[in-house]
């Protein structure tokens, strides 16, 4: 049974690189997100805490990067997805990421 397991807190719209960690299916990994101000799009880079990052991804709503790097062991095997409850097509901006936001950064397990 999938459970969820990691939902980011809110993004702080004025600082444009923030790191955090999350604990995904019992590893901790360090998120960095960078806002793009040319393209106005976030990246996130996934990887080990201290390590350099494994992958490195432009954030849109409704994608799992995961999806396509699963194939690697030393990142989580479930589903790392940035969605809207209320408006899904919607394109994340500055702003709209964070648990109390329109988009939200949810990790589903595999098991």
């Amino acid at each position: 049974m999938a459970t969820l397991s990691y939902i980011l807190q809110n993004l702080d719209s004025s600082k444009p690189y923030q790191s955090f960690r999350a604990i995904l299916d019992d590893n901790t990994y360090e998120m960095l997100w960078q806002w793009n101000t040319r393209g106005e799009f976030w990246t996130c880079a996934v990887g080990e805490v201290g390590a350099d990052p494994i992958i490195k991804y432009k954030v849109t709503a409704n994608s799992d990067p995961l999806e396509v790097y699963g194939y690697r062991e030393d990142l989580p095997q479930g589903s790392l997805i940035v969605f809207s409850l209320y408006q899904p097509r919607n394109r994340v901006t500055l702003e709209s990421i964070g648990q109390d936001n329109l988009h939200w950064l949810v990790y589903i397990s595999d098991e």
